[in-house]
């Protein structure tokens, strides 16, 4: 964590709990280091998704559904797409202006499980590139990517606060769930 016990006593005294907080700085170099690894690619962009904003329920729905961390599927995929930019190139003769590989790249939810890492991704992807798109005359392909929840993820933090006593009385109405402390 980018902060220690006393920086959240000091902040708790700022801003009511519960609260996420974010460390700039990492999330900063992450999107640098995915910008990087596609660098060879003069038309990259990388739109950031709604649905990674880092809410915990969120979190815990799309861990569920998609964090992939093998970052063959990725270089995979790309080569799925751009066989396809190929086949419309060959048979509608139509030339494909992007390629959207989309997201998916997880983050590691326990310690057993490693980060993807985005220099082999973009890598993989810049060989393909080379092999398939240039070779075959559809330079330039831009290609687009939707990596929210890997930039940021890692790097939000929730904090709940804490209470020194709870005092449960009785529910103020028996068909809602509140109650008074």
């Amino acid at each position: 964590m980018p902060f220690t016990k006393d920086d959240l006593e000091k902040i708790v005294t700022k801003f009511p709990t519960p609260f996420h907080i974010y460390d700039e700085k990492a999330i900063r170099e992450n999107a640098r280091d995915l910008l990087q690894s596609f660098a060879w690619n003069e038309g990259f962009k990388e739109y950031f998704a709604v649905k990674a904003t880092p809410n915990p329920f969120i979190l815990k729905i799309l861990k569920t559904k998609v964090n992939e961390l093998n970052p063959d599927y990725f270089v995979g995929t790309a080569d799925m797409l751009f066989d396809l930019a190929l086949d419309i190139k060959d048979k509608l003769r139509i030339l494909t202006g992007f390629v959207n590989i989309s997201g998916g790249i997880g983050i590691p939810y326990t310690p057993d499980e490693e980060k993807v890492s985005l220099a082999y991704v973009g890598e993989g992807i810049g060989k393909k590139y080379q092999e398939k798109i240039r070779k075959n005359g559809l330079h330039p392909l831009s290609i687009f990517m939707e990596c929210g929840r890997a930039i940021t993820g890692p790097y939000g933090y929730w904090y709940p606060g804490y209470c020194t006593k709870r005092k449960f009385i009785k529910p103020i109405s028996a068909s809602t769930q509140a109650w008074r402390i």
